[in-house]
């Protein structure tokens, strides 16, 4: 089938306009649907997603394992299991002798280790006021000088600790992690002494501080995805570019962003 002059010049312009599209998509590295691809797989490899959901004051069993060094420098050493998705994945936490000349430390492990009962409270999406009563308890409000009314509330017998009871919590948030620790001392009278830490902990670069095993999980249509993702943003565009300056034409005007 031979093609009239007409076709010829409507089949250069759509021809031309495709490789325009495609070379300004290659150099910024994608428009809108692939660049919002692109954030949900960055969003699906941060280290918080590994933790499980952990529901309305819910509260972990893990062991105190003791004093011990690390990096040399002296640590309480707690380890929780349960916490993170995936079996033989166990978390350990560091917390320093010295709170003053350091911060605690998260570190994935897969070793197992023996201690005495520990407790952990996660909150793994950010922590709102009054979205859990066992956190609440202990680290909202004043000090509690008395373990029982924790240890009541997750049905756990006093007697059966040990003579320094520690509850942890970790609050995780996007570039962040919070860190506190609740450390409860037998005296000479067996009375608990409380004595309550906070420390906050930004985890986004600090490898050495926190290191939690980000898991590939498999994606069968991952391929797919960005391919669509990608012919969408291809097929449209200009108008994807004709609604950015229409925006860039209205604050102009306006004087000021939209809100």
């Amino acid at each position: 089938m031979k093609l009239s002059k007409k076709m010829k010049i409507v089949l250069i312009i759509i021809l031309a306009y495709f490789a325009v599209v495609i070379i300004v998509y290659y150099f910024m590295d994608g428009f809108y649907y692939s660049r919002t691809f692109a954030r949900e797989q960055m969003y699906g490899q941060r280290h918080d997603n590994e933790f499980v959901y952990a529901g309305r004051d819910k509260v972990y069993k893990g062991i105190y394992v003791g004093e011990t060094l690390l990096s040399g420098k002296a640590y309480y050493l707690l380890q929780f299991h349960d916490i993170l998705i995936g079996a033989n994945r166990y978390v350990n936490i560091y917390y320093p002798l010295d709170e003053e000349d350091d911060r605690p430390s998260v570190l994935e492990s897969n070793e197992m280790l023996n201690g005495s009962p520990a407790f952990l409270i996660l909150n793994p999406y950010g922590y709102y006021d009054d979205n859990n009563v066992s956190y609440d308890k202990i680290f909202k409000n004043d000090v509690l000088n008395n373990p029982v009314e924790f240890l009541d509330t997750i049905s756990e017998d006093i007697t059966k600790m040990d003579d320094s009871l520690f509850v942890t919590a970790l609050t995780l948030m996007r570039h962040a992690m919070e860190v506190e620790l609740m450390l409860w001392t037998k005296d000479s009278n067996s009375n608990y002494i409380p004595k309550k830490k906070q420390i906050d902990m930004f985890t986004g670069s600090e490898k050495e501080k926190c290191n939690i095993n980000v898991v590939e999980r498999i994606d069968p249509y991952k391929g797919l995805k960005k391919i669509g993702f990608a012919v969408a943003d291809i097929l449209t565009g200009s108008i994807q570019g004709a609604m950015i300056l229409l925006y860039f034409a209205f604050v102009f005007i306006t004087g000021g962003p939209a809100k």
